[in-house]
């Protein structure tokens, strides 16, 4: 006769391994179905002669995040470019690039650099971001590069009483200092919003400027270097 506790041992062990592998190839199934740009996300490292942000003195620079939407146009967060003089981009494959010029938005905390380069091939697009919907911060936390986090869209229309920016997202994704500027991708890769400002030693409240502020900042930024070509 076969007692109770020997039975449940013999068949608990292969059910917690099949459990086990079952998760893993979700994970990985997850993994494959997702079409995340990452290649296109850098690290930027800033020197700057003074500025105050968040009650910090920083004293020759700061480092932030930014994305390659095109083959020499980074998206970056504008307080990251704001009052800088110099700017390197480093690449998660290594590569590094200097700053040709910069430019800083008014009317919203979003910031462009432009650098010579043809090697980043994927363009990138935009998209709403929808409440509820899973998201993937990746950038540059402490200057950890890179780290990628998860999470889901919490708001999409909130007010921002820090930078001033319009209605906003906010996501619970993990997000630290150095991530200012980190895109939002939706699982097709697209670019929901990037990282702006978060409270201090509050959880899952990281704000993001939203991608239909980005594409008209976008295109008010290229109006301007065509201007800028005219004669």
């Amino acid at each position: 006769m076969i007692k109770f506790g020997k039975l449940r041992k013999r068949f608990l062990i292969p059910l917690i391994v099949v459990l086990l592998m079952f998760g893993a190839l979700q994970i990985k199934q997850e993994c494959f179905d997702m079409q995340l740009p990452l290649k296109n996300v850098v690290q930027i490292k800033c020197e700057v002669e003074y500025a105050v942000y968040y009650d910090d003195y920083y004293p020759t620079g700061w480092q932030g995040s930014g994305v390659f939407i095109a083959d020499n146009l980074i998206l970056t967060a504008g307080h990251i470019v704001d009052r800088i003089s110099n700017a390197n981009v480093f690449t998660v494959d290594g590569k590094e690039y200097k700053a040709k010029s910069w430019y800083l938005e008014t009317e919203a905390d979003i910031g462009f650099i432009e650098v010579d380069s043809n090697d980043v091939e994927a363009k990138l697009y935009f998209d709403d971001a929808k409440l509820g919907e899973t998201i993937w911060a990746y950038g540059n936390p402490f200057g950890v590069f890179p780290v990628l986090t998860k999470g889901i869209v919490s708001a999409i229309n909130a007010p921002d009483d820090f930078m001033h920016t319009k209605n906003m997202i906010i996501t619970d994704a993990a997000i630290n200092g150095g991530n200012s500027g980190c895109p939002i991708f939706d699982r097709q890769g697209n670019i929901l919003g990037i990282c702006s400002w978060g409270y201090r030693g509050a959880q899952g409240m990281s704000y993001f400027v939203r991608s239909e502020v980005i594409e008209l900042s976008l295109e008010k930024y290229k109006a301007i270097k065509a201007l800028e070509g005219v004669e």
